[in-house]
């Protein structure tokens, strides 16, 4: 998330209402939603420094999303979708078939950040998953809710954020 995401949501909402709800979707270990910083394997998401335009304000949810599982879900949103997406993209897919799931009769729309061409060797590839102890069997049924950024992960993991400031919720 940062100026994309968050310019998308204002847009959205200028266009649609304040109804319109946003996820925001990062990995345990990453300090954009109030966790500390530790080494992280899914590239694209996390950060270790705090980006000037990131407006933690803009989101309803957040949902830290492993290494593990987003990798499953790539590899499952191409299996069910045909989708050669990276593991950003399954990690946000991932999120939004929950939420999807569990609002049946909300429209749903999720952002695909990243291609799969760059992870043919890694992520598409079931000996490097299983030498790297990543191969998951399947995917989760859904997240566990956590009250406290520091509470999420190593699985994935979700808080209400209720469009509040980063520093109201740590």
């Amino acid at each position: 998330p940062g100026g994309s995401r968050c310019g998308t949501v204002a847009g959205l909402r200028d266009l649609l209402g304040s109804h319109v709800s946003a996820v925001a979707v990062d990995t345990p270990g990453s300090v954009l939603f109030g966790q500390r910083d530790a080494p992280r394997r899914l590239r694209g998401l996390g950060n270790s420094l705090m980006p000037a335009n990131l407006d933690h304000s803009a989101f309803d949810e957040v949902h830290w999303v492993s290494d593990r599982e987003g990798f499953a879900a790539t590899r499952a949103l191409h299996r069910r979708h045909a989708l050669y997406m990276g593991p950003t993209s399954g990690a946000a897919w991932l999120a939004a078939r929950w939420k999807a799931q569990n609002e049946p009769d909300a429209r749903v729309v999720v952002l695909l950040p990243d291609e799969g061409h760059r992870y043919q060797d890694t992520v598409y590839d079931n000996a490097w998953l299983r030498r790297q102890g990543l191969l998951l069997g399947r995917l989760p049924a859904r997240p566990v809710e956590v009250d406290r950024p520091t509470d999420g992960g190593p699985e994935w993991s979700w808080l209400r954020w209720n469009r509040r400031g980063l520093d109201a919720v740590v």
